[in-house]
């Protein structure tokens, strides 16, 4: 039986982690459901995730406000590891940490891959462009990630973790480190979320006149990451000495 891992980065339950449920399961306001969701915008039974042939399957259960999947309005899709789950005012982030890691790694790998090719096709037809823009094929594989060191640990700038929350027994003063990390917290979800609605134009080439900008896979790695430290801070700032 799969099992899959879930983690609240919006919503009155923010910073509350599930892991190893089983599927299938629903999500909703019930408390019969494998994940309840304090929220009046959600449905008593509102989504459905279920394993088929080695993918997990979303589905919503024709719910009154709908769900939406990385920005996007859905019925049923594919999950994959950072996809961000959208129903009522909660947000959830699909995968652990160490599946959303991998995920990111495997796509950039095939970006690099596909850059390679690119560049080895251009060279057999003649065509001359800007080497340092381009991989080298030779040297395309993981270690140019950057999301590790040549030792193989992750490449953190704090290698020790997050730095704790400064200790006051100010109410005023954690109200306002609280309402800093949410501001925080909210401007980088936005952007998250807008991941879907650029999702069809992630492979064609940008001139200066774009709209859009894209995000090599290990930053959109660290900022899913960021995320969901930000969601955890807030539960721990708010939750009574």
């Amino acid at each position: 039986m799969a099992s899959i891992s879930l983690q609240v980065i919006q919503g009155l339950e923010r910073g509350e982690y599930f892991s190893n449920l089983k599927v299938p399961l629903t999500i909703g306001r019930e408390d019969d459901n494998a994940v309840q969701l304090n929220d009046e915008r959600i449905s008593r039974c509102h989504l459905k995730i279920q394993a088929d042939q080695g993918r997990i399957i979303l589905t919503d259960l024709e719910s009154t406000n709908g769900t939406r999947v990385n920005g996007l309005p859905v019925q049923m899709t594919v999950l994959r590891p950072g996809d961000l789950v959208s129903l009522g005012r909660c947000v959830l982030l699909y995968g652990s940490h160490e599946e959303i890691q991998e995920y990111c790694n495997r796509q950039y790998i095939k970006s690099i891959e596909s850059q390679c090719l690119d560049q080895t096709s251009n060279t057999a037809s003649g065509f001359e462009g800007n080497e340092s823009d381009s991989p080298n094929p030779e040297t395309c594989d993981i270690e140019t990630l950057g999301l590790f060191d040549e030792h193989g640990h992750p490449a953190l700038s704090f290698p020790s973790g997050c730095p704790p929350i400064p200790h006051s027994d100010s109410l005023a003063t954690r109200s306002e480190i609280a309402d800093l990390i949410n501001y925080l917290h909210s401007r980088i979800l936005q952007v998250l979320e807008s991941r879907g609605l650029n999702t069809s134009q992630n492979d064609v080439q940008r001139d200066e006149s774009s709209t859009c900008a894209s995000i090599p896979w290990q930053n959109w790695f660290k900022l899913l990451d960021l995320e969901s430290e930000l969601a955890k801070y807030l539960k721990e700032i708010s939750e009574p000495e």
